[in-house]
């Protein structure tokens, strides 16, 4: 019986190595720019700079990282031990001269009283949500706004990336209607529990 090879030689004439598409290589992709605006805090910056590592292992990916200044040592850090890792790169803009989120947050509640026997005082910490929300005093929070916007309009990035305790970043990106996400390190608990109806986060889960 005489075989048929119309198939097999078919499929050889389409080998790559037979007929190669130069255009794959040759035409050069354009670099992604990444933007993180974080706090500065270990358990806020964590994740962010995390992500930062991974993108840097990518070709030609664009970094930045706009924090306060407390946050430059760990960058530059990472910037020497991802070098050559790959062509991608990372930058570091560094905001004025204001209080981080948490000095920011010390300087309007007393740390003292949250340590305490359990009693009805837990409920006060209800009243101060708005110093956790927003820390900084309004001149303070306009011109971190005002400076990361400039960031946001020097780098052009194709996606911002906001933590979210770092409320001028997310209004930043708001005002100039920029896309953002927004990065937590809480586990996903935390965040749909205030989603749930009745006010159940406040009676019906177990602390």
């Amino acid at each position: 019986m005489e075989s048929d090879n119309g198939a097999g030689t078919l499929a050889a004439a389409y080998k790559p190595d037979i007929f190669p598409v130069p255009w794959r290589r040759t035409i050069p992709m354009p670099r992604k720019t990444v933007l993180f605006l974080t706090s500065s805090e270990y358990g806020q910056a964590n994740t962010i700079l995390a992500q930062c590592a991974e993108l840097l292992t990518h070709e030609d990916i664009n970094v930045h990282v706009s924090s306060f200044s407390k946050l430059q040592k760990r960058v530059k850090w990472l910037q020497n031990r991802m070098e050559n890792a790959s062509s991608s790169t990372i930058t570091f803009h560094p905001l004025s001269d204001v209080p981080t989120t948490m000095d920011a947050i010390m300087s309007r509640i007393d740390g003292d009283s949250f340590r305490h026997p359990p009693s009805s005082r837990d409920a006060s910490v209800y009243h101060m949500m708005d110093v956790f929300t927003a820390p900084h005093e309004l001149n303070n929070y306009i011109k971190l706004v005002n400076e990361l916007k400039h960031t946001i309009t020097n780098t052009v990035p194709d996606i911002v990336v906001v933590d979210m305790s770092l409320a001028p970043g997310i209004d930043a990106c708001r005002v100039l209607h920029q896309r953002y996400i927004i990065n937590s390190p809480l586990q996903a608990l935390d965040m749909i529990r205030p989603l749930q109806p009745s006010l159940r986060m406040l009676w019906y889960y177990p602390v």
